[in-house]
């Protein structure tokens, strides 16, 4: 299983956990000759709305840090 957390941007009591079977992201390949359980690939799309957004700001986002936790940082280094 995988765990899975929605509403990460509501406060955390409308957190909503839950788990993802991964059987169920998995595939069979055949690789040096043998079968062998993979997790399916899921290539980007270069052409979709979401590569677009990332276009847009990566310039910005390699020298600035954007990134906004979602609840308190547990360790300080």
């Amino acid at each position: 299983m995988m765990s899975c957390i929605r509403n990460l941007h509501q406060p955390p009591e409308h957190w909503e956990a839950s788990g993802y079977p991964l059987v169920t992201m998995m595939d069979v390949e055949t690789r040096k000759g043998k079968d062998v359980p993979v997790i399916k690939k899921a290539l980007v799309e270069l052409d979709g709305p979401l590569f677009a957004v990332y276009k847009k700001y990566r310039t910005v986002w390699n020298f600035e840090d954007f990134y906004q936790s979602p609840g308190p940082i547990q360790f300080h280094f």
